[in-house]
């Protein structure tokens, strides 16, 4: 009978560090992707409208190299707390940051009606800029944020999340640096409880959102 006592007060302690998140940490991977319904590509026409070079191409040619990850920590991208700052859970992506961007960029430019192809190895300066492509443009980034948290308050959590990358645009054919910019995606919202399937779908909503914002950001 103490045996039995015992098992079940062990076994009670277990529950509740688990419960209040003392010494135990989740890793739950989310799904972030472009909103649908948000596309605004007038800026991608904008940057190529600038070049006198490419006005007389009708269907101009980009390619896309691959984006460096420049965040300050690459092992995840959100994390949950609890009221007293615990963390509770930490966040991933399905896919690495760079590689959501990449995609989505892609998907925006093709949007557009440009063709893409994809390379790698350019430093993003005019000195370097690759003319053996078949390209008219290279367009080149660096992820800096991709983020998001969540801090549970009394009924509801505040969610916030964030997307920052630079970007930027060369001219293959006069090897020259079109623009440059650093592009901001921001997002702050409020949800239910933890246990909510709708927090869950807001976490989702709010990182996808932030990404979005920050591909529309306008030059």
């Amino acid at each position: 009978m103490k045996k039995t006592i015992k098992q079940c007060s062990f076994i009670m302690i277990l529950v509740l560090i688990f419960s209040s998140g003392i010494g135990y940490s989740i890793t739950r991977a989310i799904p972030v992707g472009y909103l649908p319904g948000a596309s605004e590509n007038s800026w991608i026409q904008k940057v190529v409208a600038k070049d006198a070079s490419l006005k007389a191409i009708t269907h101009p040619t980009i390619a896309l190299n691959l984006f460096s990850d420049e965040r300050e920590i690459t092992d995840s991208t959100g994390a949950i707390y609890n009221r007293s700052g615990k963390k509770l859970e930490t966040l991933v992506t399905d896919k690495n940051p760079a590689e959501i961007l990449e995609k989505t960029l892609i998907e925006q430019f093709q949007k557009a009606g440009f063709t893409v192809i994809r390379t790698s190895g350019w430093d993003l300066s005019a000195e370097k800029i690759p003319g053996y492509l078949e390209a008219d443009m290279i367009v080149g980034g660096r992820v800096k944020t991709f983020w998001v948290e969540s801090k549970a308050g009394f009924i509801t959590s505040t969610i916030q999340s964030k997307v920052v990358y630079d970007l930027v645009f060369a001219d293959i054919h006069q090897k020259k640096i079109m623009d440059e910019k650093e592009l901001v995606g921001s997002d702050t919202r409020k949800s239910l409880a933890h246990i909510s399937d709708y927090f869950w779908m807001d976490i989702q909503t709010s990182i996808s959102q932030s990404l979005t914002r920050a591909v529309n950001d306008s030059f």
